[in-house]
């Protein structure tokens, strides 16, 4: 078996990202303004976007994440995590270059971007590629649901 396609690996990481998502969606949803806040510090956005940003990336994170955990849907949530983690190092490196000292807004307040943060995200969205490329439903409730619907017995006509 080749390691990229290794299922526990593939897993583990498949946990560690949707987990991730989960983590650094909580204090967006226990603090929202604090985190319009951080999103209109970034300066990237129109004044009117920058609620709906704060108040859906959130929620879509939460469910991206548990999704992934869950092993519902895998692919597709797989794809939503890469497509934010594609735009957040997008946006970082963005700010790094322009200079702009800004919260990063990840997972606690007083993390601000720099190349670290830059190189983090660009870490996770690589793996998020690799994950995408190369998921199975492994140990997923899918997988497993759809086993046991396999298995029940039809009732005859």
């Amino acid at each position: 078996m080749n390691m990229l396609e290794n299922k526990y690996l593939l897993l583990l990481v498949r946990i560690f990202l949707g987990g991730m998502f989960i983590y650094a969606a909580i204090p967006k949803i226990i603090d929202p303004f604090d985190f319009a806040i951080g999103v209109y510090n970034y300066k990237l956005l129109p004044g009117f976007a920058v609620g709906f940003v704060a108040a859906s990336l959130p929620w879509l994170e939460i469910v991206a994440g548990t999704l992934l955990v869950l092993g519902i849907r895998i692919r597709a949530s797989a794809l939503a995590i890469t497509g934010m983690l594609t735009v957040f190092t997008v946006v970082m490196l963005i700010n790094t270059l322009r200079g702009i000292d800004v919260d990063c807004g990840c997972f606690t307040s007083d993390r601000f971007i720099g190349w670290q943060t830059v190189g983090e995200d660009a870490f996770f969205t690589l793996l998020a590629i690799w994950y995408f490329l190369f998921a199975d439903n492994f140990f997923s409730l899918e997988n497993m649901v759809k086993k046991e619907l396999e298995n029940v017995d039809r009732p005859q006509e």
